[in-house]
This record gives C-alpha cells, structure tokens and sequence, in this order.
C-alpha cells in the first residue's frame, strides 16, 4: 500500500475521526518513506434529481433557445457541450496548445471539467449560470425544480 485516504470531521476547530484506530493502523501499513497529505472538503456529488433536471429540463430548453436564434444546434449532446465550454473552465483558465504538424498553425482550446465531477453546490451554481444567460441572451424562462411556469 502506497497510499491511504481518510474521513473526518472537523466540529469548533477540533478534529474528529470516526475510528482513530483504523487510521493510526493505515499509516502504520506505510512502507518507510516521504509523504506529503492534502485536505480537501468533501462535497456530495450531484444528485439523480440534478441530473434529471439537466437533461430533461434544461438542456432541451437551451437547445431549442440556441435554435430559435439561428445557431445550429440540433442534439442535446451539442448544447451540453456548448454549456460546459461557456461555463465549466476551470480555475485559471488552463489552455492546451493544438499545433498542426503540417502548416505549424497554433489554436488554443480551453480545459474544461466534466459535469460528472461537480459536486451539488457547483451543480446548482451552474444551473443559475445557465439559467441567467437563457434569460437574458435566448429570451427564454426555465423553470426551477418543482416549479410551475403559468
């Protein structure tokens, strides 16, 4: 074993491990060496609820609003696309440099993260990102969850 992963809790500053026993027995399993640790927050990943409203809600609303003004736009797997390029870059704007070979042309294209990594509060903020320009640039409403457009 070359690596170990653990779960606590922190509550008033104090940290809290739900078995301080089995994590004390993982770094003892470390073979001699120099490690390094991160600590990251743990978030839940989006819902089958978010993923439902997604695709069944908010991606055919978009789809149908980017046709409406001209562009060609006809699978839903396009305008998912078009949504993670305008809105998913990740922090820094990281590029990757495409060279062609042949005429040594240079494009840039921009990384972006895959919707399956965010976690629900990045979800639902890029529902509101989605949702804001829908209404400003398509002219269209999308409703909430659980809300009725009369």
């Amino acid at each position: 074993m070359t690596s170990v992963e653990t779960y606590f809790t922190v509550k008033a500053g104090k940290v809290l491990y739900p078995d301080v026993e089995k994590f004390c027995d993982a770094i003892a399993c470390l073979p001699d060496g120099f490690y390094t640790d991160r600590i990251e927050k743990v978030f839940g990943k989006r819902s089958g609820r978010q993923n439902k409203y997604y695709w069944g809600v908010i991606v055919p609303a978009v789809r149908d609003g980017l046709k409406d003004v001209g562009y060609d736009c006809d699978s839903l797997d396009e305008c998912h696309g078009f949504l993670k390029n305008k809105f998913i870059k990740l922090k820094g704007r990281k590029r990757k440099r495409l060279i062609n070979k042949t005429t040594g042309e240079v494009k840039y294209i921009s990384v972006v993260k895959s919707t399956r990594k965010l976690s629900t509060n990045e979800f639902n903020e890029y529902f509101e990102s989605i949702i804001q320009f829908a209404a400003e640039y398509l002219s269209i409403v999308i409703p909430y969850p659980n809300e009725e457009i009369l």
